[in-house]
């Protein structure tokens, strides 16, 4: 019996800290056609799949192909002497495909290319207040030392250089304003990492976005749990004692009169 009492006090704890944690399918992802930030006038749209094939595509309109596992929209748009590239990852639920979940990331998808390293996991979120790894390629390769920046839709700037492993880390700015208790509460906002390149006579320049989320910190508290869980412990410890120490009641049974 007391140790439902404490139970229910770790229970409680944990209730308290994870209110409002992600849903399994409510993820960071929506898909690209969902925003309106997109390279401007791209030339070239293409569309690519779990399973690492890819379509080309005429316009801006997703195709709903119905299978689960990452996929990537990449847009480029070459002029003279430059050529600017965009790519945004998604996450989507659906039929099974046999792919490696991570292998899309690896892929060379454009020239220069800045990749999640590693990306959020299924069903996570990059969320305000913690530092990513993010990687520069050119042709498939890291590039080191590369000046890369980061700005996000509610006006914050950063700026860093990559490594001798062509990575480079952001802590995602905490820039929400009146942020409200629990997570839906509080619509997501849009980061852009960008790098630019310059090999002979060409130019290349590429951004990678995605969707940043507030930080359950700012109404989860972690003290506020730890008190609920040793107030349950404390709570199980006493009726413990309470009832170890209470003498049992017997039962009396009238004797058969014969």
């Amino acid at each position: 019996m007391p140790y439902w009492f404490i139970f229910i006090g770790v229970l409680s704890a944990v209730a308290a800290w994870a209110e409002e944690a992600p849903k399994a399918h409510d993820m960071q992802h929506h898909g690209g056609n969902q925003h309106a930030t997109y390279l401007s006038e791209p030339s070239v749209i293409r569309y690519y799949l779990p399973d690492l094939s890819s379509q080309v595509l005429e316009k801006l309109e997703l195709p709903k192909l119905g299978f689960e596992g990452y996929y990537a929209l990449v847009l480029e748009k070459p002029q003279p002497g430059l050529l600017e590239a965009e790519v945004r990852y998604s996450y989507k639920n659906g039929r099974p495909m046999k792919a490696k979940p991570q292998a899309l990331f690896g892929l060379q998808k454009t020239v220069l290319e800045i990749e999640p390293d590693p990306h959020p996991a299924e069903h996570a979120r990059y969320f305000s207040g913690k530092t990513w790894r993010f990687k520069v390629r050119f042709q498939g390769q890291p590039v080191p030392n590369q000046a890369v920046q980061f700005r996000s839709q509610n006006g914050s700037q950063l700026s860093g250089t990559t490594d001798q492993q062509g990575r480079v880390a952001f802590e995602l700015p905490d820039d929400f304003s009146a942020v409200q208790p629990g997570q839906m509460a509080n619509p997501p906002a849009e980061f852009a990492i960008s790098t630019e390149l310059s090999t002979n006579d060409q130019r290349y320049r590429s951004t990678l976005k995605g969707d940043y989320y507030v930080s359950p910190l700012h109404w989860q508290s972690v003290p506020w749990g730890a008190g609920l869980a040793g107030l349950g412990v404390l709570v199980g410890f006493w009726l413990n004692r309470r009832l170890s120490n209470k003498p049992l009641k017997v039962k009396k049974y009238a004797s058969a009169v014969s």
